[in-house]
């Protein structure tokens, strides 16, 4: 839960630096990498939550411990009802009640990297929160001990799995990687059209939340205006 709220504090507060930048001469294309960078910062924590709940687990795995089974569930359970909350939160927040969830998460996963880092991030929190809930019950009702440590694993690779995700993501707009193929083909489909004008050169990057910028050189045998 710590780690939850780090997470969210620096996703609000990137997007606060980032309001504050925009139309700011001193960004050329505004504030928002530093909401990707805060994204970004956001995955690395997140799989690094994810190692340290695997170490722990195997830790657990060689060396049995007592656990306080029924104290445990308890706090699971307030961690997965603030959890819920939040992710309600940001989904009405991010559109996500007005849409299907695969198509809304599509749209913030590639558009706007800070608030998916935020959502995967409470999603991987009731992710845990719930394999703890199970592995504990198991524990307490059927003696179950090896449980806990079992789904601590199976959550960490998912854990990994979405941190990996987010960090690749905004890892290519940090570095201005090039815009998908497709984009690409349209510009080039929309200048070449007349028969006339082609492309000698063409590069295409994203520069904000659904936002492209294109760098391109022209080469026509009747030059025309701008």
């Amino acid at each position: 839960m710590g780690t939850h709220a780090l997470a969210l504090g620096g996703a609000a507060l990137a997007a606060h630096f980032s309001r504050r930048v925009r139309g700011s001469a001193r960004f050329t294309f505004g504030g928002w990498k530093i909401e990707v960078l805060a994204a970004y910062t956001s995955g690395l924590l997140l799989l690094a939550v994810g190692v340290w709940i695997a170490i722990d687990a195997l830790a657990a795995f060689a060396v049995p411990r007592r656990v306080a089974y029924g104290e445990a569930i308890v706090v699971a359970v307030l961690g997965l009802a603030v959890n819920a909350a939040c992710a309600l939160i940001l989904a009405r927040a991010g559109g996500h009640g007005q849409h299907d969830h695969e198509h809304a998460h599509d749209h913030a996963h590639h558009h706007d990297h800070n608030f998916a880092a935020a959502y995967l991030h409470v999603l991987a929190d009731a992710f845990t929160s719930l394999l703890a809930i199970g592995a504990l019950a198991g524990g307490l009702w059927w003696g179950l001990g090896w449980l806990d440590p079992a789904v601590a694993i199976v959550g960490a690779i998912v854990i990994g799995r979405w941190a990996v995700g987010v960090l690749r993501e905004s890892a290519r707009a940090l570095v201005d990687a090039s815009a998908p193929p497709k984009l690409a083909a349209q510009v080039r489909a929309l200048i070449e059209g007349d028969g006339d004008a082609r492309l000698a050169d063409l590069h295409v990057w994203q520069v904000g939340p659904g936002a492209f910028a294109a760098a391109l050189s022209i080469v026509a045998d009747a030059p025309r205006p701008c």
